[in-house]
């Protein structure tokens, strides 16, 4: 009987061991443990095999600075909620369409919808304003959530005092572009600081860097028209602008030039100043809007031919 009992107390051990290397070789050996792998992609915006379709919400205000009722500019603070700006969500590698939506009165826009992805391409358009655009990642759970608020503000500036081309180029009802008048206090110190945001500008008989009516030109410098040498000159530009600046740079970069050359003798801005001259008496619109998709055209418009200029009668 006790040979008996040791036997049957070294099979069950036996036994026990043996399920125990089972057991490791499922955790090391790869056989199936019953657990279920997602798959993962090297691009956050494709989908993998294995996932489903999350419902996330991308929501937000859109304002701009412009006042519609009075004509003059607010400051970011005091931005203006926009209606009607149309919302488009994408897919950001095909560009397909997974939703759409628009503000309200309020400036508010809320948009959920159904996607497997995890990123999205975000463009944001109202009036004639340049579209923005942005990717975004919702996060969180049960519902990935993304909040993208936008304001708008022109980002082509023309820097000049000739009354007849200011209140031509807001006949134009361009929103993308602003007309500060160097010498109007009404114009210039008040929307100086708007010079920091824009794309592109253009200095009519203007004397930066000499602080005579150049009030503007501290935001400038720091602007993204002159980080991409985006600045356009057509007279008056003198050697004033020096070649160092209080922000480690070296002063305002003209269209078509590189480096500390500052010459304004290149082809593309003698363009841009040779419109801007035309434009007057009944060549005034045609020149200026020819002037404004020649800038287009500078800032990567891909399509564009060069108009005649119009001749002033």
């Amino acid at each position: 009987m006790r040979k008996q009992a040791i036997l049957l107390v070294m099979a069950i051990v036996f036994t026990l061991l043996l399920c125990g290397a089972v057991s490791a070789e499922d955790l090391n050996g790869g056989t199936d443990t019953g657990q279920v792998q997602m798959n993962s992609t090297d691009n956050p915006g494709e989908a993998s095999e294995n996932q489903v379709d999350q419902d996330p919400r991308i929501y937000g205000v859109v304002k701009e600075i412009y006042n519609e009722t009075s004509g003059t500019y607010t400051n970011i603070t005091g931005a203006i909620p926009v209606n009607g700006a149309t919302i488009t969500i994408k897919n950001p590698v095909d560009d397909s369409v997974f939703a759409t939506g628009t503000t309200n009165a309020n400036g508010v826009y809320d948009i959920s919808f159904l996607s497997s992805l995890t990123s999205f391409k975000v463009e944001i358009a109202y009036s004639t304003y340049k579209t923005y655009i942005s990717n975004v990642t919702p996060v969180g759970l049960p519902v990935p959530e993304f909040q993208l608020n936008h304001t708008f503000l022109p980002d082509i500036a023309i820097l000049s005092s000739v009354p007849e081309k200011g209140q031509g180029i807001k006949d134009l009802n361009n929103r993308r572009l602003i007309y500060l008048d160097m010498w109007s206090t009404s114009s210039s110190p008040v929307n100086d600081w708007i010079m920091q945001y824009v794309n592109f500008a253009y200095l009519d008989m203007a004397m930066p860097g000499t602080s005579w009516g150049d009030s503007w030109y501290d935001e400038l410098l720091q602007s993204p028209a002159n980080l991409n040498y985006k600045i356009s000159n057509g007279f008056g530009y003198p050697t004033c602008d020096p070649d160092t600046d209080p922000y480690g740079g070296d002063g305002l970069h003209l269209l078509g030039g590189h480096d500390t050359s500052d010459t304004a003798d290149t082809v593309e801005n003698t363009y841009v100043g040779s419109y801007y001259a035309l434009a007057t008496g009944a060549a005034l619109q045609a020149n200026l809007q020819n002037m404004v998709e020649y800038i287009y055209f500078l800032l990567g418009k891909l399509h564009w031919i060069l108009p005649r200029m119009a001749k002033a009668r």
